[in-house]
C-alpha cells in the first residue's frame, strides 16, 4: 500500500539529489491509496475519457458514489445484524444490495478495494479498509448513532 501511495514521490526523490523526510499519517495513507485505486479503476478499467472538459466533475461524482458504497459495504461487513438494525439509517443493507450483487456476479469490475462478496458480506482487500470506512461513517454520523458506537467499544460486539 505504501508503495502505491508514494509511487510518484519515490520516483521524484530517486531522480533528485535532495531528500525530504516525511511522516506518514495513517488516515492520509488510506485516503491516498483509495484515491489512487479509484483513479486507476475509473481511467483504466472503466475507460473514462479524461480529455473531456466535463470529465473532472463526472469522475468526482463517480468517486463519491464508490466511496459511499464502500462505506455501506464496510458497515455490512463489520457490524452484526442487530447493530445494523440499530443504526439511524436502517436502509443501508437494502441500499447496498444491488452493488453487492454486481460484485458477486462479476458485473462490477474489481475496484481494488472490495475483492468479492461471500455469504452476502463484502470482502475488502484488507480488513483494515473496512474498519477505516466504518470509522469514517461513524465520524460523520456520530450524533445520531452514539449508542451503537458505545456498544461497539464497551462490548466489542462487532461482526466477524
Amino acid at each position: 500500500m505504501i508503495a502505491t501511495v508514494y509511487e510518484m514521490e519515490i520516483k521524484e526523490q530517486l531522480n533528485s539529489e535532495f531528500r525530504t523526510e516525511q511522516r506518514i499519517a495513517l488516515v492520509n495513507l488510506y485516503e491516498i491509496f483509495i484515491e489512487r485505486k479509484l483513479q486507476i479503476y475509473l481511467t483504466e478499467k472503466q475507460k473514462a475519457d479524461t480529455t473531456n472538459p466535463s470529465a473532472p466533475d463526472y469522475l468526482e461524482n463517480l468517486k463519491q458514489i464508490y466511496l459511499t458504497n464502500f462505506v455501506k459495504c464496510a458497515l455490512i461487513g463489520t457490524l452484526t445484524p442487530p447493530m445494523l438494525k440499530s443504526l439511524q439509517n436502517r436502509k443501508i443493507e437494502e441500499d447496498i444490495r444491488p452493488f453487492l450483487v454486481k460484485i458477486q456476479t462479476g458485473k462490477e469490475k474489481k475496484t481494488g478495494i472490495i475483492m468479492n462478496v461471500v455469504d452476502g458480506k463484502p470482502q475488502f482487500i484488507y480488513r483494515t479498509f473496512a474498519e477505516y470506512f466504518r470509522a469514517r461513517w461513524f465520524s460523520r454520523n456520530f450524533k445520531f448513532n452514539r449508542g451503537v458506537l458505545e456498544r461497539i467499544f464497551l462490548t466489542l460486539d462487532i461482526g466477524s
